[in-house]
């Protein structure tokens, strides 16, 4: 019943000066910025980052529902949001609900 748990993003790009956090999503949602945000904190206490915490530090929302709340609320706090729409999405939404293909409503 005791466990450790280890938290990640979706994707780290190390670029030659920068550093991007990916977090994806088929549908946006506001917990994808929460955990952005903590990725961001995490990641000035990575011993594996210590090196690279004095270059800029992208967050990124990926998704293929854009929930535009959730997209304002994250461009406010400097996430960049963008759309995916893989060729394979389309016949996955087609196996979920009418409600969850589409973003909820403001």
């Amino acid at each position: 019943m005791l466990y450790v748990t280890k938290r990640w993003a979706d994707a780290i790009i190390l670029l030659k000066g920068k550093t991007i956090l990916i977090e994806a999503a088929i549908r946006s949602d506001p917990g994808d910025i929460s955990k952005l945000e903590l990725y961001k904190k995490l990641f000035y206490e990575t011993p594996e980052l210590a090196d690279r915490t004095n270059m800029p530090l992208d967050l990124m929302l990926v998704y293929a529902i854009e929930d535009p709340v959730v997209i304002e609320l994250a461009r406010d706090k400097g996430i960049r949001c963008v759309p995916f729409r893989p060729p394979w999405i389309s016949d996955y939404l087609k196996l979920l609900a009418p409600r969850e293909r589409r973003a909820p409503r403001p």
